[in-house]
């Protein structure tokens, strides 16, 4: 029962997180999936709710990621401005990427 519930919890953050950005032609599908390692995978196929088989580029900010985040959020918690540090991190792990700046925030605020 927890494995259903675990694929639809990710199913319902693929379809919330998809995105309208196209990586090499591809529409690029950014989701958290904490039951399992980071994934980037071009060519990856998803089935749409009415039947459709749709390539996509998909990456996930996956279980290790999590870790981190939390390790992090934990380490910083105790310094004058950990929302600040947390951001700066975040920054640095991941330039130019939105998606997976937010989801290291909020993991790392709730270590």
């Amino acid at each position: 029962m927890a494995s259903i519930k675990n694929m639809k919890l990710t199913t319902a953050l693929l379809l919330a997180s998809m995105t309208c950005t196209y990586a090499g032609g591809l529409p690029l599908v950014e989701f958290i999936d904490t039951a399992h390692t980071s994934k980037d995978l071009e060519n990856a196929v998803l089935n749409t709710p009415d039947g459709r088989h749709v390539p996509v580029h998909l990456r996930t900010f996956g279980s290790e990621q999590v870790d981190r985040a939390r390790v992090f959020g934990e380490f910083v918690k105790s310094q004058p401005d950990p929302e600040k540090a947390i951001w700066r991190k975040a920054t640095e792990l991941y330039p130019g990427e939105k998606f997976f700046q937010k989801a290291f925030v909020q993991f790392a605020r709730n270590p």
